[in-house]
């Protein structure tokens, strides 16, 4: 791009060079060290684009070789001044054009977010124009783009990583959210370790806190395995407890079953040659549609977005952009497939499913599958597999129980 830029700026001659000598013209210029851009074999000879300065060395050259030099094109901007230079009204137009586009390339005109939730854009958005990032601020004023990230992770509980780009007019904003990490819960909290899931307790390991169950009970998923709020107090005196930080680890037989409808067959869509488009003007921020009604029409499609944004040398993007969508007609053909396929197909599906909501450290036992035919295009299947699996996960204990307990022994005689 930038040398695209330069290259106008200097000039640059596009010249067809014709005649049995045309090979020894070349390596001639080369010889002499006079640079060609870009050449293209013709009918006639060759065609290629030289500097303007460079052009006037060729006088000598094309002499000795005895071929033909026809101008095909001249670029650049010298060559628009001297074609244009009459007229003024013209000219004026085009300085003013490009103070305005200057001037307009000092601002941010359009703010993209990506990588965020849905529920987390519109308090970025605020987030960022508090922060001064807003449609129609100046990029002089935005000054510390580290300080701008720092402070909104600061602020914000799931947002890992952020990254603020400024692209000509374009501020573009990555974010990275951070994973969610069960029994993630400061030590000096008091909290219950509760069941995640149905079970079977198999063994327990109390480290601290009291247990609620003992081996071989059944649970329901929301027990509380091993309490927070443990006893203090000796027999023959009054009662009293105290709330700690719950630690431990409680593995259960556990079973988890999953269906799913499967189909007897697979689909592809096959594009037709009919496709709609509908563009989109984005001027300094605000976008218009370049259509009035929008109605596809087609009973399956598939959507192609484009953008083609106007960016120059050294500014970026300057705020003007056209956007495509290209709505493209597709034809859904039905391959059909056996119900072993099928049947394994889904099979693999509500194994992941069932795996991806375990907790950590658990030992698959037992597996079963099986399917039933519900139509002629369509099975059901269902599967069950047996874990051995650590099912404790930390509670909070509420503060309100906390402040009741010790308000009823303050006020005890």
């Amino acid at each position: 791009m930038l040398n695209k830029f330069f290259d106008f700026l200097k000039g640059y001659v596009i010249i067809e060079v014709s005649g049995k000598n045309y090979e020894r013209f070349l390596n001639i210029c080369l010889r002499r060290k006079i640079p060609i851009r870009t050449t293209k074999p013709c009918k006639n000879g060759v065609i290629l684009s030289i500097n303007r300065t460079d052009f006037k060395k060729l006088h000598s050259v094309f002499r000795i070789c005895d071929v033909r030099i026809r101008i095909l094109k001249k670029c650049g901007i010298y060559h628009l001044i001297r074609k244009y230079r009459h007229r003024y009204v013209f000219l004026l137009c085009a300085v003013m054009s490009m103070v305005l586009l200057f001037i307009t390339s000092s601002y941010i005109w359009t703010v993209t977010i990506d990588g965020a939730k849905p529920e987390e854009v519109s308090m970025l958005y605020t987030m960022l124009r508090d922060n001064g990032v807003y449609p129609g601020a100046k990029k002089s004023d935005i000054k510390d783009l580290y300080a701008i990230k720092n402070n909104i992770i600061n602020h914000t509980d799931d947002i890992a990583w952020l990254w603020v780009y400024i692209d000509g007019t374009k501020a573009q904003v990555k974010v990275l959210n951070r994973r969610v990490v069960d029994n993630m819960i400061d030590k000096s909290i008091a909290c219950n370790i509760v069941a995640t899931t149905d079970g079977v307790i198999k063994n327990m390991t109390v480290k601290q806190g009291e247990a609620k169950l003992k081996e071989g009970d059944a649970v329901i998923k929301g027990d509380t395995l091993i309490s927070g709020k443990v006893s203090a107090y000796r027999e023959g005196y009054d009662e009293n407890y105290m709330y700690v930080h719950a630690l431990g680890e409680v593995y259960a037989y556990t079973v988890h079953t999953k269906t799913v409808k499967q189909k007897l067959y697979d689909t592809v869509s096959v594009p037709t040659k009919n496709h709609k488009r509908y563009y989109t003007l984005e001027l300094f921020g605000k976008k218009y549609n370049l259509y009035r009604n929008k109605n596809i029409g087609y009973e399956s499609y598939d959507v192609k977005n484009t953008a083609y944004e106007l960016k120059l040398p050294i500014i970026g993007y300057v705020g003007i952009g056209l956007f495509c969508e290209n709505n493209i007609e597709t034809n859904i053909i039905k391959n059909p497939i056996s119900e072993d396929l099928a049947f394994n197909i889904a099979k693999e599906n509500l194994e992941q499913e069932i795996c991806k909501g375990l907790n950590i450290k658990s030992q698959k036992l037992d597996e079963k599958a099986d399917y039933t035919k519900i139509s002629d295009d369509e099975i059901e299947v269902e599967c069950t597999i047996s874990f051995i699996e650590n099912i404790g996960t930390k509670e909070p204990i509420r503060s309100e129980e906390i402040e009741q307990y010790r308000d009823t022994d303050a006020t005890e005689p």
